[in-house]
């Protein structure tokens, strides 16, 4: 089990440092003083206003922080030591030394730089996931608790769904458009997939289930693992947001040591066309089976906690009081879940052939297109589906629905619930 989402991270050799296009001339020219070299020219994105510097060869932090001390002297300023560990990544390394150098050269103005993150929604464990210690899917019987379709794809409103690739699943057809063929897995064969690269398909189910006459825009970004960059996802999040869709649906997540947003992630939301409402999911880390300490259970999931995104977080129907309780897997006494939904045993759409868990000692699964799961990242889609619904019968923006939606349980939520619970949104 993971001690914290943080610690549970891969850094895929974390050699990519995140900079504000503007100031990436700057940050270059003081990497050249410092002797640290580059793997090639800068990947500048003028649509998100980043550029990503990848770092070359080896770095050592007792070299940095003497090649730091040196051009400081050279510029009469004063010393100053990185806060840099051992344990540290190239880019971590290399940002301790550069925020430091600008600090003590410019009155302590830094330019707006960061890592580039792994994220995405691996099964088990936390940190990079979107349902880490949710539980695993299961199999069922065809469309078992999912109605036939009485919708068309005909409506006004389009979701984007940036997640996995999308396996071409009959039940979906006719639902969704793609930037490429890229976007789908093949339909050939039966083959053996994490429980991860059904991820899109199941959600995209969910959404179309809630709203039959959407149209998805699917963009398949996270691997078979459901893993991706910040970067890449970023990217893709700037792409699909301003190309005419109406939701962008986010099931994915990521977490960060000291509970800042990622730089490229509230940029890229940030970039969306200001009509769009994006919806995320609130991550699943307060699962107990996670054995997480406990200031880990209510850390803040990106890019769900960011300013203008709709959290959503997983709750069940119950008898009591407040007539729902939160699902264990949602994170506990997080201000920033804007509202819970369904997310408890789902029936959607998945893919066909074997499915494995990635631990040896569980068997394969055998599917055949549908499955059971559990999530946060499906009630967000939940919620993804429900606004989609009301804008199209309403003819309303995606905005305006959500607030039709919401607004009632949250002003209720103000005066009734204590202790952070968020307001249920039965969808």
């Amino acid at each position: 089990m993971s001690a914290s989402p943080e610690k549970s991270q891969p850094e895929q050799d974390d050699r990519d440092i995140i900079v504000a296009l503007e100031h990436a001339p700057l940050v270059r020219s003081v990497l050249d003083l410092l002797d640290v070299r580059l793997e090639s020219p800068p990947d500048e994105n003028r649509a998100l206003g980043l550029a990503r510097i990848t770092l070359a060869g080896k770095l050592e932090a007792r070299t940095l922080q003497m090649n730091l001390d040196a051009l400081l002297a050279k510029e009469n300023c004063a010393a100053a030591a990185a806060e840099v560990s051992a344990d540290d990544g190239p880019a971590r390394l290399v940002l301790g030394h550069l925020y430091n150098y600008f600090r003590a050269r410019y009155a302590m103005w830094n330019p707006t730089m960061g890592r580039n993150r792994l994220m995405g929604n691996v099964t088990g464990g936390g940190g990079t996931v979107s349902y880490g210690g949710g539980p695993a899917p299961q199999a069922v019987k065809h469309g078992e608790g999912l109605p036939d379709r009485t919708g068309s794809p005909n409506g006004r409103v389009t979701v984007g769904v940036l997640d996995t690739d999308l396996v071409a699943h009959p039940w979906l057809a006719g639902s969704y458009v793609a930037a490429s063929p890229a976007d789908f897995q093949p339909k050939e064969g039966r083959p053996r997939l994490p429980y991860a690269a059904g991820h899109a398909t199941f959600v995209s189910g969910l959404i179309v289930d809630r709203a039959p006459n959407v149209t998805l825009r699917v963009r398949g970004v996270l691997d078979p693992d459901g893993t991706a960059t910040s970067w890449d996802v970023a990217t893709a999040i700037v792409e699909l947001g301003q190309s005419g869709i109406d939701i962008l649906n986010l099931s994915l997540v990521c977490y960060t040591k000291d509970a800042q947003p990622p730089l490229v992630l509230a940029t890229a939301v940030s970039k969306v066309d200001p009509g769009v409402l994006v919806v995320a999911c609130a991550g699943n880390h307060g699962d107990p089976q996670l054995e997480l300490d406990d200031a880990d259970t209510r850390k803040p999931a990106w890019p769900a906690a960011l300013d203008n995104v709709v959290a959503v977080g997983s709750a069940k129907r119950t008898d009591g009081d407040l007539g729902y309780t939160v699902s264990d897997f949602t994170p506990k006494d997080a201000v920033w879940i804007d509202v819970v939904t369904h997310g408890e045993e789902l029936t959607s759409t998945y893919f066909n052939g074997l499915g494995v868990s990635g631990k040896e000692s569980d068997p394969p699964v055998d599917f055949d297109g549908w499955a059971k799961w559990g999530g946060t990242s499906f009630s967000a889609a939940r919620v993804s589906g429900a606004v989609a619904a009301r804008a199209d019968v309403d003819r309303i923006p995606a905005r305006e629905a959500y607030h039709r939606l919401a607004g009632p349980v949250r002003a209720k939520s103000v005066d009734s619930y204590k202790d952070h619970v968020p307001p249920f949104l039965d969808v």
